[in-house]
């Protein structure tokens, strides 16, 4: 799939759709500006935000492993090792170990904006698939270490590429936003993905609607 080009033929869509959601760019800032402050853990109101956001209440997580994921946020950790391994020794609601890359990413971000974040939406658009078939945690861990690694990468090319950085730009200036490139990329991939993933409901649709002769 190549994404420069998809991006180029949506942008007219992303960006409307980007215009329309200043409830997203409004969290974003709020968690970037409230962060800044340290007091994390006692932050009802930058927990509530952050959870909504980055939808922290999903995948039955639990509130044990919710408050260490927001320790670890505090505590300004950045290795993602170091995270995974962490949040792995606390159970879901379910009792089975969480590997919570997307999660991990978003905390790493909030601490350094210029790091990606994996999405399943996003890494579908740059054809990254996790192997959710591996049972050993630390196999399951490295395999998610891989996988960022190579978001990472995809982010990077994407990035150097003077056409989107002129896009990007285009954006922030239009949108009236002020944040990092990394986050308006993802901004955009985000939309990009909801765009592509409405377009293929609808050829679904038709390939399976009863042929009319007329």
């Amino acid at each position: 799939m190549d994404v420069i080009n998809l991006i180029k033929e949506h942008k007219e869509e992303i960006f409307n759709k980007l215009s329309r959601d200043k409830r997203s760019f409004n969290d974003y800032n709020y968690i970037l500006t409230e962060f800044k402050t340290g007091d994390i853990v006692n932050n009802d109101e930058f927990q509530k935000v952050y959870k909504r956001f980055y939808v922290l209440n999903a995948g039955g997580l639990g509130q044990k492993l919710i408050d260490r994921y927001f320790e670890l946020l505090e505590q300004k950790e950045t290795d993602l090792k170091n995270i995974l391994v962490e949040l792995s020794k606390i159970p879901r609601l379910n009792g089975k170990p969480a590997i919570l890359l997307s999660f991990a990413s978003k905390l790493i971000h909030t601490i350094d904006n210029s790091q990606p974040i994996y999405d399943s939406r996003v890494a579908k658009i740059f054809n990254i698939e996790l192997n959710y078939s591996i049972e050993d945690v630390n196999e399951r861990i490295n395999d998610r270490l891989a996988t960022y690694n190579l978001l990472k990468k995809k982010f990077s090319e994407i990035l150097a590429n003077q056409e989107i950085k002129k896009i990007i730009h285009g954006f922030k200036e239009g949108l009236r936003v002020d944040i990092g490139e990394v986050k308006m990329l993802d901004f955009i991939l985000w939309k990009l993905g909801g765009e592509l993933l409405a377009k293929a409901k609808i050829n679904q649709n038709l390939a399976s609607a009863p042929y009319d002769a007329g």
